[in-house]
């Protein structure tokens, strides 16, 4: 419910109808937000998600899920893939489901369900008794169940980049896009050559015995949205293979932004939960070999160890005042669209908080129930506009993302925040900043670690506990391994991402305080390249440089860089359509190939590459 409009009505009316356009230029759909719900400022920290419908296509929600355990598949439809505007099928020689599956919630005892998409060659056979699979995690699209993927296939997992992984494509504007075809694209030539892929759609919200909206997704949870992407691989085994003619499945972990971190967060928990859950009836073993991560979502806040030198350089600090423009003189606030779905999901979770003595906690200890108003603002600082975060969070988080008139909507409520940051506070004030340093920088990083305040406190240990890597404070393994050692991991994103920071002043050398990617490869590089003894297993950290000109359309931006990653590095990218726009000609399709056939093809060690384009220097 909005009881405020963040503009006058006449000026939110002519932000929905002239920004519609410009928006689709900007990052909208893979901002990595967060799921929230509305609360006043006097309400408890529990909330209840608006009547929205929460339903996984055709296939029944049961009654109660008593007695399912993680990875149980609990129905199935087909879909059919379709085609795109000129009429060419988006997949073939496939077959396609969507599925309804169980995962963990608050622990691994804490069953949900989740619905979510696979896809398979329709006459698919292990090679060599193997399976391979593809865990795919997708970038935020809204976070409640009526804005997943599984609602949308033809846009969600079967179309282009970034949304899907299809056509590989990207674009720098509304009337600018490059793209290759479906045909060549990277979910038909992973069919193609014998792969499965499954897609989650995340927790959001579906509920025993109901078809409305029972709760939030839990965006930005690592131990749930990890779980999640491992169990759509074990939930998809009894579609793709019934007679279990595999011995083995080998995964790989892929997705970018939200499902970058995602797919870290899967990696890491891979051989642990693994092996200590059990869906009912068990499945082939299931052996990661290796992780694939677009602009993931990593640094929320310093860690408690961090580097005096990167004390306010995480995403909360790095956003904290950072603006999109758009039109009409109005501004997105990153920011305050990112704690908007953070904030009010993490504090829904924390009034039922993980059973003691669980083994995946997804939360750390707490007994008592996040409080907004520990974080957020609530005083009014514009005439006739917003009372702060407060109110603020819980409207934008209404909103799915990738509607134009949506983003139009969220652009202006994000708009004072931008425009007028001396009066409209998102955040108390220790975080969003000081009047006396003109609100140019957010103040996260250094109140977690000197505020003797007991509600920011506990915000500050969430945010901490579920960043994916070595940085993370939680008792999970901070390093995604198999019986080998630690696996293969891929780290990829543009210099010119100002959604999951990354905006280095010199492109050919970026240092950590500059770009989120460079942080969390300099965090996982003592694991990989040990100061004494060997080298162990492979980490790449490939960075594209922003190159835009009459020739090249390589913008290396936050939406850019999935398609980007899944092209050749010398494309020019100035062709609308170029069916030679080939997802086999890319760095993303050489790593993934190499880790399930020939991990010795991999540089060893750890590697960082700036990815320029041979026609642009």
């Amino acid at each position: 419910m909005r009881s405020r409009s963040l503009a006058t009505p006449a000026r939110t009316v002519a932000v929905l109808a002239a920004t519609a356009v410009a928006l689709s230029a900007i990052p909208l759909a893979a901002i990595p937000l967060a799921s929230a719900a509305p609360v006043p400022d006097s309400a408890p920290a529990g909330v209840t998600a608006p009547t929205d419908p929460a339903t996984c296509g055709g296939i029944p929600i049961p009654a109660t899920i008593a007695g399912l355990k993680p990875g149980d598949l609990v129905g199935s439809e087909a879909v059919t893939p379709g085609t795109d505007s000129n009429g060419a099928p988006l997949l073939t020689g496939a077959s396609a489901w969507r599925i309804l599956y169980i995962s963990s919630g608050a622990d691994e005892t804490s069953p949900q369900l989740v619905c979510g998409l696979v896809a398979a060659p329709t006459t698919w056979t292990p090679a060599n008794g193997i399976g391979r699979v593809i865990a795919w995690a997708h970038g935020t699209v809204g976070i409640k169940q009526k804005c997943q993927p599984s609602n949308r296939p033809d846009k969600g997992l079967f179309g282009p980049m970034p949304g899907g992984i299809g056509a590989v494509s990207w674009s720098t504007g509304a009337l600018s896009t490059t793209g290759g075809t479906a045909a060549n694209g990277a979910l038909q030539t992973l069919i193609n050559e014998g792969y499965v892929v499954a897609a989650t759609d995340y927790y959001s919200g579906i509920t025993p015995g109901q078809t409305t909206q029972g709760a939030y997704q839990h965006y930005a949870v690592g131990m749930p949205s990890g779980a999640n992407v491992l169990d759509s691989v074990r939930a998809a085994i009894p579609l793709v293979d019934p007679g279990a003619t595999a011995t083995r499945w080998d995964m790989l972990t892929w997705g970018h932004s939200q499902g970058g971190g995602s797919a870290l967060w899967a990696a890491q928990l891979a051989r642990s939960y693994l092996s200590r859950t059990q869906p009912t009836n068990p499945v082939a073993p299931i052996r990661l070999v290796g992780v694939a991560a677009a602009a993931p979502a990593t640094s929320f806040t310093a860690p408690s160890t961090a580097k005096g030198q990167l004390m306010g350089y995480h995403l909360g600090d790095l956003d904290m005042h950072m603006n999109i423009p758009v039109a009409l003189g109005l501004k997105i606030n990153v920011g305050a669209m990112l704690f908007s779905y953070v904030l009010p999901n993490w504090a829904e979770m924390s009034v039922n908080p993980s059973a003691p003595g669980a083994r995946f906690p997804a939360m750390p200890p707490t007994t008592t129930p996040l409080q907004l108003s520990s974080m957020l603002a609530s005083k009014t600082q514009t005439p006739g506009g917003n009372n702060g975060g407060l109110e603020s969070a819980p409207m934008i988080a209404d909103l799915c993302l990738s509607n134009p008139e949506a983003d139009a909507e969220i652009a202006a409520l994000t708009e004072p925040f931008a425009n007028f940051p001396t009066r409209a506070f998102y955040f108390v004030e220790q975080i969003w900043g000081r009047a006396s340093e003109g609100y140019t920088k957010g103040y996260l990083d250094q109140t977690c670690a000197t505020s003797t305040d007991a509600g920011i406190q506990q915000w500050c240990r969430w945010l901490r506990y579920n960043q994916p890597g070595p940085n993370g404070q939680n008792p999970f393994d901070k390093i995604p391994r198999n019986e080998s050692g630690p696996v293969p991991v891929y780290v990829m994103q543009g210099e010119a991402d100002n959604i999951l920071y990354c905006m280095p002043a010199d492109p050919s050398n970026p240092l950590a305080k500059e770009c989120l990617a460079k942080q969390f490869y300099e965090s996982m590089k003592p694991a990989y390249c040990p100061s004494r003894g060997p080298a162990s297993g492979s980490l790449q950290l490939n960075l594209w440089p922003k190159q835009v000109s009459s020739t090249l359309n390589h913008p290396a931006s936050h939406m850019s860089i999935p398609g980007q990653s899944a092209a050749p590095v010398s494309f020019a990218g100035k062709v609308s359509v170029d069916p030679n726009l080939t997802f086999t000609d890319s760095p993303l399709y050489a790593f993934m190939t190499s880790a399930f056939t020939n991990p010795s093809a991999l540089p060893r060690g750890c590697h960082q590459q700036v990815m320029w384009a041979s026609s642009g220097g």
